[in-house]
């Protein structure tokens, strides 16, 4: 089972820019019995189970700045496990 490096990216609007948000955004697995994601988004099998979870980042108003406190920008994506090996685990 195979390691996967998650990165997050921030869009700026003042002064417009794109930059590597990775370590400043919140990950959360929707299934930690399938797949954990550390604070730097790398995603590991949990080895127990197969399946998917759906990964996500999530940035806070601390992130994109001054403005609406209730501000939140979230992405997702899915990590699937797999084991050959395992009956009904393809």
């Amino acid at each position: 089972m195979a390691t996967t490096q998650y990165t997050a990216m921030g869009t700026y609007s003042h002064p417009p820019r794109t930059a590597d948000v990775t370590t400043q955004v919140t990950w959360t697995s929707s299934s930690p019995a399938v797949g954990t994601v550390s604070s730097t988004g790398l995603v590991t099998p949990a080895g127990i189970a197969c399946g998917t979870t759906v990964i996500t980042a999530t940035a806070g108003k601390n992130l994109i700045g001054p403005g609406n406190s209730d501000e939140v920008v979230a992405g997702t994506s899915t990590f699937k496990v797999t084991d050959p090996n395992a009956p009904g685990c393809q």
